[in-house]
């Protein structure tokens, strides 16, 4: 397990090396699995900024659905947290359309 860990990291950091994404991106190993919500929680704590976007690896953004996350933050300074319109990939089926939480 470790030497198949080396190697995506490896892969990963090969990746960064041509790509712009190496000015803002930024890796950080874990020692172990911490699991999804745990791995989300270790990123979170090394951002730095007035927003922070999650992705999963498997998703499929809209071009536009930066834009429009931070559009409606702006209007609305007493909102804290935003989510999108998850659709099911290849089906016309929406998963999640955000939560609330007060």
């Amino acid at each position: 397990m470790v030497l198949r860990f080396a190697r995506s990291l490896h892969e990963i950091e090969r990746f960064f090396e041509r790509n712009p994404l190496a000015s803002v991106a930024k890796i950080l190993p874990l020692s172990k699995n911490l699991g999804f919500a745990g791995g989300n929680l270790e990123g979170l704590s090394h951002t730095r900024g007035e927003y922070v976007a999650l992705l999963d690896n498997d998703t499929e953004p809209d071009e536009r659905w930066l834009e429009e996350l931070v559009e409606v933050m702006d209007k609305n300074p007493d909102v804290g947290i935003c989510a999108s319109k998850l659709i099911v990939y290849g089906a016309d089926i929406i998963d999640s359309a955000g939560n609330e939480f007060s």
